[in-house]
């Protein structure tokens, strides 16, 4: 981008990126955030990713906004839509979109969070080896 004197999308992702890490790197000895300040950080990284990708995947997020205030572990949103980005769009062809959505939602007293993409997938065998353990977060 220096190279072609763009230098407006330097300051974008320059600016993507600034907000990132004084986010990540504030001096709070927090382990959660508010999903808001999440979602902030991951539309953040999405501008960022967006120069890499040449605009051909698009992020979504549908959350409840009674949820926004409410406090989730710190750096968890980011993390799962950079898989999504790595793993499900290794390469897009020409004409190809890809789509990340996150959802997130209660139900009875739990706060679920679902991130999904139409990337390429996953291995079957891998699939299978991932949905027989188990996992808890507390």
């Amino acid at each position: 981008m220096a190279r072609e004197g763009n230098t407006s999308a330097i300051l974008e992702i320059n600016t993507a990126l600034i907000k990132i890490l004084r986010e990540r790197l504030n001096t709070k000895l927090s382990i959660t955030d508010t999903v808001e300040n999440e979602l902030d950080t991951l539309y953040q990284y999405s501008r960022i990713m967006d120069y890499r990708y040449d605009n051909k995947i698009r992020l979504s997020a549908d959350v409840d906004n009674d949820l926004l205030p409410y406090q989730i572990p710190k750096n968890i949103l980011q993390p799962l839509a950079e898989n999504s980005f790595y793993h499900g769009f290794p390469s897009l062809k020409d004409g190809q979109e890809g789509h990340i959505d996150i959802i997130i939602y209660t139900i009875e007293d739990e706060m679920i969070i679902e991130i999904s993409d139409d990337g390429v997938g996953i291995a079957p065998d891998r699939l299978e080896i991932l949905r027989n353990q188990s996992y808890e977060i507390y």
